[in-house]
């Protein structure tokens, strides 16, 4: 105690000193300080003075010994540390919150409160440690015995992986021909991390005084504490991501005539025409699916939160904002509940920082419609039952199909999660505390998996000839990345059937690899250290008060990293690495199988973007979570020895050894799980079928009634060459300019026009040439549509809105010309 009083002395003097000098040396409004600067001065000698008289006061042992016993006596001492610790953090996230401060009292008022709440929020962090210290020293910790050699080695790992890229190049060299050298992903701010940890500090405080007082149904007390803070994460996700405005991105375009609403584009929009494909009836004919499950709960939000894209998104938030409600599990379950707090905590607010970057950064976030989160929570899902298995002394045979069932559903949400497979199976194979080798337990994986994905599979072998979980789109874009130049898509010739498409991919690829064995090692290891070094700088790239947005603005990060760091940079990623070393090896203590299994997904994921020649951003997405989870773990160390109630121990979702309840949890997850799994192709033969063919007559009598066509004239253009009449649904209706915000690949750029896709049994784009944007166009209508094929889109000369309500809309070029095909 004598040691610790005399230290915190002397910080409090150098600490006081340096504020009173910063404070005096800042330029005033006249000659005099004002009276609140004069107070502010006092205010900080008075602290010198303080610490001066601790250090001398307590030179002697036996007044230390006197304070101790004093502290001990307090009846109320630990809710008084309680109460400083709170005016302790709370100064500290002021002081860090700068632009909040200065948007409400301005700049100046800050330069002024700083030194004090610098001064003010160590003063009154230490005196609450002084008042908690002798309850600290009455517990021996012996949880660090044998941490610190492995957090040695780690942090050689680390320095081996800097030296080789800063030798070689490998990792930033930048990869023209692969096109997914994706930059860091979403960041983190130092202020945010202060601010989670400092909830999670207080919380366990609080919490510890509760639990303290619980002796009899403690597992009860743990499962109310587990759930409520698994809702409390859910509701605070939802409220924060939905409240975030929608940013024009690649993926969500910017707004424009005639409905200014949001529509999906790229990646997003393939996914969500198929969900209406699914949804409308058309359903997918002869067609593989990309990502077939995220496709089917596209369908399901579509369903509940109508065709709008808010609607939808919003009804999306409310699923994916289980991310930080099952971070929280998995971290508590991993390590202990500080560090799920912690971790759900950075999670919530880093994806609420995505969704108001987006624009600004290259990022998926959850008002996107895109698989990246979804395959986020999979993930997550799947590392917490493998969590939960590995923990156990004896493999539950439904747990092992659950794990198997998860990562099934993982494949059809992102057919590369297969690459977990052979690790989980290796894990479980692996003996269990001197036992011999589990030969039962990847079979029973294997079936949970096969089970789950063969619904999926069997339907594409029926339709196609092709035993796939999606659509070619994965391998046509790793053959065209397998390449020593940049090149096209290859496509599927014409007659070609899906499956010698697929085997032709697929000799391209082994040719490639086979002629070119040192290219393919050097863009592969090019991209996993590119991976790599990625993620250890989005948590808190640089200490200090900086927004999200002043943070991208600031780092090189975001934009071709090349590798260089600033001051700062160093300092901070230093610091951080020392930190996320030190976590692996909190985590690996107990259980060694447990605690490195997340780090060997991470890599493994990794390893399997960069066998695809990708690297970083959405692709890295779904596992760089994984260093964040570590970094809560170190984080959580100290101020978890607070709170009892926080301690490493099984979570309380388990709960105690109950035979008679906990095995029927395993198998009702199961079914759940294949439900998930047969769920879209059993959707695609229950829903009924939808079938345009008789619009052909109404458009017709449409056209005739409203004195737009005679019945001869609309029989004598449909005998031209390239006439068509098409129906279906009609989706994204956007007003081209050229010239303008509205980018459209492969449309033509010269004149102005109505664009949109034309859904029915296969994705048609439609032209419709206007000078100006039509008034009425609303999205996801069936209409038919009159025109002319015109290469890669039909240029249309109608187009006639269906309605069973009211009058039937008719839309035409403006001006209109000639019903005369090319």
């Amino acid at each position: 105690m004598q040691k610790t009083l005399r230290a915190f002395s002397i910080l409090t003097v150098i600490g006081g000193l340096s504020a009173f000098v910063y404070l005096a040396s800042l330029p005033g409004d006249g000659q005099n300080f004002s009276p609140f600067r004069l107070l502010s001065l006092a205010v900080i000698l008075a602290v010198i003075c303080a610490g001066v008289f601790v250090f001398f006061k307590f030179g002697s042992a036996q007044k230390a010994v006197e304070l101790t016993a004093r502290i001990q006596g307090l009846r109320f001492g630990v809710a008084l540390a309680f109460v400083l610790f709170a005016a302790a953090l709370t100064a500290w996230i002021t002081f860090l919150y700068r632009e909040s401060v200065v948007s409400l009292m301005g700049e100046a008022v800050y330069e002024r409160l700083a030194p004090l709440m610098l001064i003010g929020s160590l003063v009154c962090m230490q005196a609450g440690i002084i008042l908690v210290l002798p309850i600290l020293l009455d517990k021996k910790d012996e949880a660090l015995r044998g941490v610190w050699k492995t957090m040695l080695f780690i942090l050689g790992g680390f320095a081996l992986v800097a030296i080789f890229i800063s030798l070689t190049g490998i990792g930033f060299t930048f990869d023209a021909v692969g096109l997914n050298w994706g930059p860091v992903g979403t960041p983190l701010t130092f202020a945010q991390v202060n601010l989670v940890l400092s909830l999670g500090f207080l919380l366990s405080f609080l919490l510890y005084a509760v639990g303290s007082r619980i002796k009899d149904n403690r597992s009860r007390w743990q499962l109310v504490l587990d759930v409520g803070i698994f809702l409390a994460m859910w509701g605070m996700a939802v409220l924060l991501w939905s409240n975030q405005t929608i940013s024009p991105s690649h993926f969500s375009p910017a707004t424009s005539a005639p409905n200014y609403e949001y529509y999906p584009y790229s990646d997003a929009a393939v996914f969500d025409r198929m969900s209406y494909h699914l949804l409308s009836g058309i359903g997918f004919s002869d067609t593989l699916v990309r990502r077939p499950l995220y496709v089917g709960l596209l369908a399901l939000f579509h369903k509940i939160g109508g065709t709008g894209y808010e609607g939808t998104v919003f009804v999306q938030i409310l699923f994916l904002a289980l991310i930080p409600s099952f971070m929280y599990l998995l971290t508590a379950k991993f390590s202990n509940r500080l560090a799920g707090f912690l971790a759900g905590g950075l999670i919530l607010l880093r994806e609420t920082n995505a969704i108001d970057l987006s624009g600004k950064i290259v990022a998926s976030h959850a008002k996107l419609m895109m698989s990246d989160l979804p395959a986020t929570l999979g993930i997550i899902v799947f590392v917490y039952a493998c969590i939960i298995l590995l923990k156990k002394p004896k493999h539950d045979t439904w747990l092992l199909l659950v794990i198997g069932a998860s990562l099934g559903l993982l494949a059809l949400v992102r057919a590369q999660s297969i690459i977990l497979l052979p690790l989980i199976l290796l894990f479980v194979l692996l003996p269990q505390k001197n036992k011999k080798p589990q030969y039962v337990s990847p079979v029973l994986i294997l079936l949970g998996m096969i089970l789950v994905i063969t619904p999926w599979a069997w339907r594409n072998w029926n339709n196609t000839g092709v035993l796939a979980l999606g659509d070619p789109g994965e391998k046509m874009l790793m053959a065209r990345n397998y390449s020593l130049s940049l090149e096209e898509y290859p496509q599927q010739l014409a007659g070609e059937t899906t499956s010698d498409f697929s085997s032709r991919l697929s000799r391209d690829i082994r040719t490639f690899i086979l002629e070119h064995p040192g290219d393919v090692a050097f863009f592969i290891s090019n991209h996993f250290m590119h991976s790599l070094a990625e993620n250890a700088v989005y948590i808190a790239p640089v200490y200090s008060t900086d927004t999200p947005r002043s943070l991208v603005a600031q780092n090189p990060f975001w934009d071709v990293w090349e590798g260089a760091l600033t001051s700062k940079n160093s300092f901070a990623l230093l610091c951080n690495l020392a930190i996320l070393a030190f976590g692996i090896s909190l985590a690996q203590k107990d259980d060694e199988l447990a605690g490195w299994f997340p780090l060997l997904v991470f890599v493994t994921y990794q390893a399997g973007n960069a066998l695809a020649r990708t690297s970083g951003w959405r692709f890295a997405l779904p596992v760089d979570w994984i260093t964040l989870m570590y970094f809560c773990v170190a984080l959580s160390y100290l101020p978890s020895r607070i709170g009892a109630v926080f301690a490493a121990q099984p979570s309380a979702l388990e709960g105690h050894p109950q035979p008679e309840k906990t095995t029927m949890i395993y198998p009702a997850v199961f079914l759940f799980l294949f439900f998930l799994g047969i769920s879209v192709p059993l959707s695609e033969r229950l829903i009924s079928k939808q079938n345009f063919d008789y619009l052909m007559d109404e458009t017709k009598n449409v056209l005739v009634e409203k004195s737009i066509l005679t019945a001869d004239q609309f029989t004598q253009f449909l005998s031209q060459k390239n006439a068509v009449l098409l129906s279906g649904v009609e989706l994204y209706p956007r007003y081209y300019r050229p010239g303008g915000d509205i980018y459209l690949s492969g449309m033509p750029d010269t004149f102005k026009y109505q664009h949109f896709w034309l859904l029915n049994e296969g994705d048609t784009q439609i032209v419709l040439p206007r000078e100006k944007p039509p008034e009425f166009f609303p999205h996801a209508s069936t209409v038919s549509v009159l025109g002319c094929t015109d290469g890669a889109f039909i240029s249309a000369w109608a187009v006639v809105f269906h309605s069973e309500a009211g009058e039937q809309q008719v839309v035409l070029q403006e001006p209109l010309p000639l019903l005369v095909c090319p």
